[in-house]
């Protein structure tokens, strides 16, 4: 994700560009939240933001991942998460 925002595998400067280019970034785990968020944003005090859950799987896997994959995916993953942590805090704290 961080070469998509900034075209470079770097999450400061991908950080950098959500601050300068970006007017609204939300997160997926926090669909209703940021959807909140952005009507604020947009200033849609009357719109009606209601919508209807689609296509979501009710049902849980039943595969773990060890930790030692969870553990490489964080690591191959560090920048994404950084970025992701910043947005969090930025959004919701």
């Amino acid at each position: 994700m961080t070469k998509r925002i900034c075209g470079k595998d770097d999450a400061e400067l991908a950080i950098q560009c959500l601050k300068e280019k970006f007017k609204f970034v939300g997160l997926v785990e926090q669909f209703d939240e940021s959807l909140l968020l952005l009507k604020h944003f947009l200033h849609l005090n009357g719109y009606n933001i209601y919508y209807e859950i689609q296509n979501v799987n009710r049902q849980k896997s039943n595969q773990q991942i060890s930790k030692e994959t969870l553990e490489q995916i964080k690591e191959m993953n560090q920048n994404d998460l950084k970025i992701y942590e910043f947005m969090k805090k930025t959004l919701f704290s």
